[in-house]
């Protein structure tokens, strides 16, 4: 394959290493001659919106007295990671810090009500006229810190656990949330990672869940 390269074009040193670095470690996963593989890596990410969002609050039953308020939801984390694969085992792991903006909205701590008005009709019965909903409550914008730890396996690329937990805090946010879940790996013809998913029990602010996560990979990868 690189002579079959160097025929069409003539490469850099550079590029002709790493199309061979590349051929072989493909030659090597296909073949499965290695015998485990590990890597680690750090990463540094922020997000910040170009755009707010918006909701409307009311604290009485009169609908008419409302409020607009504007989020921001900008954050920042630091993700550190680990990846082991042996011949029939696989094993990843990362740590997250996190600090982001949050609302009582994000916590759940507060909920929309439906607020309905009505206008006396000609023939003196009251007539239906709007029907909105708003969040009842005060609103409230507050930073929060947060602490991630995410662990899952894979038993020969087909099925494993997976384990994540995060510690909310800072300004009187504390959630504690977890995940517990159980991957599978739906593989092609060819032996090629096709569809994943991933059967997943969760806590989130006190509340449990169960469901189904579902991914698939488009474009060419090494499995």
């Amino acid at each position: 394959m690189a002579l079959e390269a160097l025929e069409t074009k003539p490469l850099a040193p550079k590029e002709l290493e790493e199309l061979i670095a590349t051929k072989e470690a493909e030659y090597i996963l296909k073949n499965n001659l290695y015998v485990s593989m590990y890597k680690f890596w750090v990463t540094l990410q922020g997000y910040i919106p170009l755009t707010k969002s918006s909701n409307t609050f009311t604290n009485t039953t009169d609908a008419s007295i409302k409020s607009e308020h504007q989020f921001e939801a900008w954050e920042a984390s630091l993700s550190i990671n680990g990846f082991y694969k042996g011949k029939i085992f696989s094993f990843n792991f990362s740590a997250i810090p996190r600090v982001y903006q949050n609302n009582n909205i994000l916590t759940e701590t507060v909920q929309k009500r439906t607020f309905t008005t009505f206008e006396g009709s000609p023939e003196g019965q009251p007539a239906l006229t709007t029907t909105d909903s708003y969040y009842y409550g005060a609103y409230e914008e507050f930073t929060s810190g947060q602490v991630k730890a995410e662990v899952s396996s894979l038993y020969k690329d087909c099925i494993g656990l997976s384990a994540a937990v995060e510690q909310n805090f800072w300004n009187g946010y504390d959630a504690l949330n977890w995940k517990l879940g159980i991957p599978l790996n739906l593989k092609n013809k060819d032996g090629a990672s096709s569809i994943a998913f991933e059967i997943q029990w969760r806590e989130f602010n006190k509340q449990h869940y169960l469901g189904i996560s579902l991914g698939k990979a488009f474009g060419k990868f090494l499995d």
